[in-house]
């Protein structure tokens, strides 16, 4: 079946599957019934005092005319799914189109706790345009002759760099790749263009967040975490950290869903591949203790003595004002679940540069969660702020998968 399926033909069917979904979509809850209601007035008052112009001027378009994103989001779902297939080499291009197609749809369609329009347009779109511009940069890396085609992704860069996150993500991205190109001097002007836009969407970002957005801030800290303010860098980094990991690992969300499917899948292709018992035993852990406290989480056990001992304040996260309080115990285990997947990822991709990649993928997902350590909505902001690390999750399964089971 895979063998007659035409790469095309799959990309138009998955367009016209999703543009059929898409129409019946309900757009009116969440964030989208609030932007529904705002969206009567002109677009020059709309955006006043945003920070996010570009993201918030199609919120407005969309919000406005409905049919306009029933039209336009499919096309972008199916454009990310088409530059990972891309950017992703395998042995078969055409199963790992079908892989992306299934997979990419939980984080960037299911996890939208904000409402349909706002979330894909701050996070989907974003993402989507991020990716293009790092298919061109891997291009030009590997060779290939600048086309002038490739100065239309400045405007989608100059989109992603809107999402705080995806402003940290290209900068780094795009710094280390420039620092790459010089040490193998394979020098090319347009890399250290993106590089540059890149690091200025990130200084306008930080800007707009202490100064420009201010009262936003303000806002939020008071609404969702009075002691925010009191945090100093290694707290918020903390938060960061063991809000990523806690809601991955010890609550039943979609978070830990995406996390236990990525560990089994790491575990099963360990036995499969592996009879070394320690390193079997190193793939289980995550997986194990992810989904024993994520059942926990659910169950009257969640109020006993030894969940108590291992979550410790963490139990405060699930009042409606947020307090922070750093626990030893869950931080030393969440270092240990981390350490673990790292060195089942390393066993099974075995060359060095490919397990770098993978690193460098998963350290960019953890790092783009680990950020909202920084915001005082780290909770509120809800789970679509892990959608850039499921994704790089799984981009690293393709990978393994592409290296272990055959594809034709």
């Amino acid at each position: 079946m895979i063998k007659k399926l035409n790469e095309r033909r799959f990309f138009l069917y998955f367009y016209l599957l999703a543009l059929a979904i898409h129409l019946f979509l309900p757009l009116n809850w969440g964030d989208d019934s609030i932007f529904n209601a705002e969206a009567v007035v002109g677009i020059t008052e709309f955006l006043k005092g945003s920070s996010r112009l570009l993201t918030d001027s199609m919120t407005y378009i969309f919000c406005r005319w409905h049919i306009l994103w029933r039209l336009f989001n499919p096309v972008i779902l199916t454009v990310l799914i088409k530059s990972l297939t891309e950017l992703v080499p395998t042995k078969s291009r055409r199963l790992t189109a079908l892989i992306f197609g299934f997979t990419l749809i939980y984080p960037t369609m299911i996890i939208v706790d904000a409402g349909f329009i706002a979330t894909t347009v701050n996070y989907l779109w974003p993402i989507t345009f991020a990716v293009i511009n790092i298919l061109v940069f891997q291009k030009l890396y590997g060779g290939q002759r600048f086309k002038p085609i490739y100065l239309g992704t400045i405007p989608l860069l100059l989109y992603s760099l809107n999402m705080e996150m995806m402003s940290a993500v290209l900068t780094f991205v795009f710094i280390l790749g420039c620092a790459m190109m010089i040490y193998n001097k394979k020098i090319r002007v347009f890399p250290f263009i993106q590089a540059l836009i890149s690091i200025g969407g990130l200084l306008v970002a930080y800007l707009g967040n202490i100064n420009g957005d201010n009262s936003r801030m303000v806002r939020e800290i008071g609404r969702y975490f009075p002691e925010y303010g009191e945090l100093n860098i290694i707290e918020k980094l903390d938060l960061g950290f063991s809000s990523t990991f806690y809601c991955m690992t010890m609550k039943l969300s979609f978070a830990s869903a995406a996390f236990i499917a990525f560990t089994v899948f790491l575990a099963v292709t360990v036995f499969k591949y592996r009879k070394n018992i320690v390193l079997r035993l190193t793939s289980l852990f995550p997986c194990v203790f992810a989904v024993v406290f994520s059942l926990i989480s659910v169950t009257p056990l969640k109020d006993s003595g030894l969940i108590t001992f291992f979550t410790g304040g963490m139990q405060n996260y699930k009042m409606s004002k947020a307090v922070y309080s750093f626990e030893p115990v869950p931080d030393i285990l969440f270092v240990i679940i981390a350490v673990c997947v790292l060195i089942t990822v390393a066993i099974l991709l075995k060359d060095k540069l490919e397990v770098l990649k993978a690193f460098l993928l998963l350290g960019t997902g953890l790092g783009t969660r680990l950020i909202m350590g920084f915001s005082p909505t780290v909770w509120a902001s809800g789970y679509r702020t892990f959608a850039i690390f499921i994704i790089t999750m799984i981009i690293v399964a393709v990978m393994i998968a592409d290296k272990h089971y055959r594809y034709e």
